[in-house]
C-alpha cells in the first residue's frame, strides 16, 4: 500500500514537472535538465520517506518515471 501511495504522489510530482517545463518553454536544454534532476531528486526522496527502504523507493521512481514517459510518448503521438 506504501508504494502506491508513493507512486500516486510521485505522478503528482511528475505533473508539476510537466508544468514547469511547459511554464519554461523558450529555456535552454541544460536547465531543463537541471529542472528534470531537481524532480527526480523530489520524487526520490518522497518515496524514501514514505517507503522507508532504499530499494522499494528506487523501483517506485523508475516505475513512475517510465509511465510519465509512456505517457508523454502516447500524448506526443496522438496530437501530432
Amino acid at each position: 500500500m506504501k508504494c502506491t501511495v508513493a507512486f500516486l504522489f510521485q505522478i503528482m510530482i511528475w505533473s508539476g514537472f510537466k508544468l514547469a517545463e511547459w511554464l519554461s518553454d523558450h529555456d535552454p536544454v541544460i536547465f531543463t535538465a537541471a529542472l528534470f534532476i531537481i524532480f527526480l531528486f523530489i520524487a526520490f526522496a518522497l518515496a524514501k520517506s514514505i517507503v522507508h527502504s532504499l530499494r522499494a523507493a528506487s523501483v517506485v521512481t523508475v516505475l513512475s518515471l517510465a509511465v510519465y514517459g509512456l505517457v508523454e510518448v502516447s500524448f506526443s503521438k496522438l496530437i501530432f
